[in-house]
């Protein structure tokens, strides 16, 4: 240790002793060494001071990557679909299920219209009028085309419930890649 004011200037070297135990005995007294500590101490130091440059350029790396991504718009429209999925904002459909419902009813209204028009057409061509009993079995065929086309809605809106839970259960897992990602 060195004095204050200059006064002196030798050092006085700490002994590191080993907590573990004795090293040895002499005449049954045992006898503790130093720990080599100091010396490994320093073997371990100037390895990483050869290590500095490459721990240098493997940070500088990480950090451009993480810039990289964040400017990335991809990675931003990715975390946000992630996240939307995790709020579970598409479990009850989405615009684009909600069209294909709206025009597979509207083909089957169409279906309909065009059935009866046709029998319609071949009861006016025979000289036969439309009876009421025409009119009930126009409603009864509407009735079940109404029913298919409610089948095949809560079919594909079960799928899609389905798919989207999937979906929902992996957004962690998907934003985490996302993050994590170089």
């Amino acid at each position: 240790m060195a004095r204050v004011c200059g006064e002196s200037t030798s050092q006085v070297k700490p002994k590191w002793y080993d907590p573990l135990g004795p090293t040895g005995f002499k005449r049954g007294v045992p006898q503790f060494g130093t720990t080599g500590g100091p010396e490994q101490r320093e073997a371990i130091f100037s390895q990483l001071a050869n290590l500095f440059p490459a721990m240098q350029d493997s940070s500088g790396r990480a950090a451009s990557y993480a810039e990289t991504a964040a400017d990335n718009p991809g990675y931003g429209a990715a975390r946000d679909l992630a996240t939307r999925e995790l709020r579970g904002e598409f479990l009850n459909g989405s615009p684009a299920l909600n069209d294909f419902i709206s025009r597979m009813r509207a083909q089957n209204v169409a279906e309909g219209e065009n059935a009866a028009a046709r029998m319609r057409s071949q009861y006016q061509s025979n000289g036969l009028p439309w009876s009421t009993a025409n009119q009930q079995a126009q409603q009864a065929a509407q009735a079940a085309g109404t029913a298919k086309a409610d089948a095949t809605e809560a079919a594909t809106r079960l799928a899609n419930y389905q798919n989207e839970r999937g979906m929902q259960q992996n957004a962690v897992d998907t934003l985490n890649a996302g993050t994590s990602a170089h």
